[in-house]
């Protein structure tokens, strides 16, 4: 079972009139920083200046050696960045795009478990996601004010009958140093759902897992959450949504566009509450996490999140 390193929202009655189809499009040139562990308050702001309060966040759950408010700065309105320690890299860089419009915007994230003097415990899971910031039971900023929030909760999935996702992820590189019994590598796009009941849910697609495609199924209950008889894991691949559809290579750019609809309702399903007028997406998530020695770089671009 994954530990999922992130904040789970909170669903809160009267945040769903004035539904929207998108709910959420790619970052800025700047993002938040999010401790390792959770404490209720951002670390610190990387990236684009002229960005003063950006909509997303980059977490760092189970880092070994967390990228702090002291590796990190501001540059330029307009400059790509770089920032990392031993362990963590996000890079951020933006190109025209040859079509016109709005630049190509990619973000590039690396991890290393296998830093010398640094190397990740065995059986510890580092997740590296980039993820807009929460509404509800959230961060606040370095300085305890709010946090620019721009993800648009789903309808209730009874009234609708598309959940797509769109994304482009590009595996660089990834390197195994058999340093523990267990070493692998995950890259993935997630959501979360909230019902209006109590009961929520991480939905997680894995587009590559390095041992291949592992038996993946629900999970009922998320250690290291609270009541978690009502918090529920589960994790399809590329390959449950599009049979055929082949583990992603590393050194591969792949540009996805998948309807995950019927798969989370079957999720869905399996919950303690199967009405599917009480669940909303509420949340997302994408990037990439480790187990072992392993050292491996991704890039994810041109995001958008659909339910109608």
């Amino acid at each position: 079972m994954r530990n999922f390193g992130l904040v789970l929202l909170v669903w809160v009655s009267g945040t769903t009139a004035g539904f929207s189809s998108d709910l959420i499009t790619q970052p800025e040139a700047a993002l938040w920083l999010a401790p390792a562990i959770y404490n209720g308050s951002l670390a610190a702001l990387i990236g684009d200046a002229s960005v003063t309060n950006p909509t997303w966040n980059v977490s760092q759950g189970g880092n070994p050696v967390p990228l702090t408010a002291a590796q990190v700065s501001t540059v330029p309105a307009g400059s790509s960045w770089t920032m990392a320690n031993q362990t963590t890299h996000v890079q951020f860089s933006a190109t025209p795009n040859p079509a016109g419009g709005l630049m190509d915007q990619l973000y590039t994230i690396s991890q290393n478990g296998d830093a010398p003097g640094h190397v990740l415990p065995c059986g510890q899971e580092y997740d590296l996601f980039l993820a807009p910031n929460g509404a509800n039971g959230g961060y606040k900023t370095p300085s305890g004010g709010k946090v620019s929030y721009r993800f648009n909760y789903s309808k209730p999935l009874s009234q609708a009958t598309v959940a797509n996702i769109s994304v482009n992820a590009t595996i660089f590189s990834e390197v195994a140093q058999n340093t523990c019994p267990l070493n692998y590598a995950g890259y993935l796009v997630a959501i979360t759902l909230n019902s209006s009941t109590g009961p929520s849910m991480f939905y997680q697609i894995f587009f590559r897992d390095s041992r291949g495609w592992p038996a993946f199924g629900l999970n009922m209950g998320c250690p290291g959450y609270p009541n978690a008889q009502k918090q529920y894991c589960f994790s399809s691949t590329i390959n449950d949504i599009s049979p055929g559809t082949s583990v992603q290579a590393v050194g591969s750019h792949v540009s996805y566009n998948v309807n995950f609809y019927a798969d989370v309702i079957k999720a869905i399903g399996y919950t303690s509450d199967p009405n599917l007028a009480h669940w909303q997406v509420t949340g997302f998530y994408m990037g990439e996490l480790i187990q072992g020695g392993m050292q491996i770089e991704s890039g994810w671009s041109n995001l958008v999140l659909e339910v109608y």
